[in-house]
């Protein structure tokens, strides 16, 4: 698969979707009792970090081959 600036733009777009859908959770989970603990609220979207941590990775995997 070769790199082109075209796929790139559009990762670097989903990225900034994902991680903008995820500080709107963290922030969104402090309205609610229970929830005002940052820590909790880290917990809850853990799993949205570590497909950013993993897409993050593949970047980098692809860019260095």
């Amino acid at each position: 698969m070769p790199f082109t600036w075209n796929r790139l733009a559009y990762a670097a777009i989903v990225l900034l979707i994902v991680i903008g859908f995820a500080r709107w959770a963290f922030s969104y989970l402090a309205r609610f009792r229970g929830w005002e603990s940052p820590w909790k609220r880290l917990l809850a979207i853990s799993p949205i970090m570590l497909a950013i941590l993993f897409m993050l990775s593949g970047f980098f995997m692809v860019l260095t081959k």
